[in-house]
């Protein structure tokens, strides 16, 4: 019988089978048990894998499709890399800033192939483009790490009024 996130052994079953393939590939994965996320029969996995890329793997008992899973691919805020072309295997680049990525995947094992193409395509460092980073960057006028400084400092300055 194959897995499906409508059991509660198989959805803990499913999150450990994701952390380990995180982790096969490089990546480091937190997961999150049932009780702790919105939705008390929900198990998450989130997922950094090279150069800031991020995925969440959710397996929730009260899904309204179960088995269908939306793998929301995306850069996280510190990083300024951008996705190439070649990630249309694991996922469909935004077409405006390259820094999201959409895929769905049927049930489990195809869950399972799309991560692991997309993790694959992060650690060879095939899903990026440097060339889209760059231009990023200029459009910005700043790096991430610029901008992040630039943050921290605004957060820590002394405001009238504030202990």
């Amino acid at each position: 019988m194959p897995l499906t996130e409508r059991r509660k052994a198989d959805r803990a079953q499913m999150a450990q089978a994701v952390v380990a393939l995180a982790t096969e590939l490089g990546a480091t994965a937190r997961l999150k048990p049932e009780g702790e996320s919105l939705s008390p029969h929900e198990v998450n996995v989130h997922i950094r894998a090279a150069r800031g890329l991020c995925v969440t793997a959710s397996f929730d008992g009260q899904s309204p499709q179960p088995d269908v899973h939306v793998v929301s691919w995306h850069m996280a805020r510190d990083v300024d890399t951008c996705l190439a072309d070649t990630f249309t295997r694991a996922g469909e680049p935004n077409r405006y800033h390259f820094r999201k990525a959409t895929a769905v995947a049927y049930g489990f094992d195809n869950l399972l192939h799309v991560l692991r193409t997309g993790l694959e395509l992060a650690a060879s460092g095939e899903a990026f483009s440097a060339e889209r980073e760059a231009a990023a960057i200029a459009k910005a006028g700043e790096t991430a790490a610029e901008r992040n400084a630039r943050y921290a400092a605004w957060r820590s300055a002394p405001v009238e009024g504030r202990p």
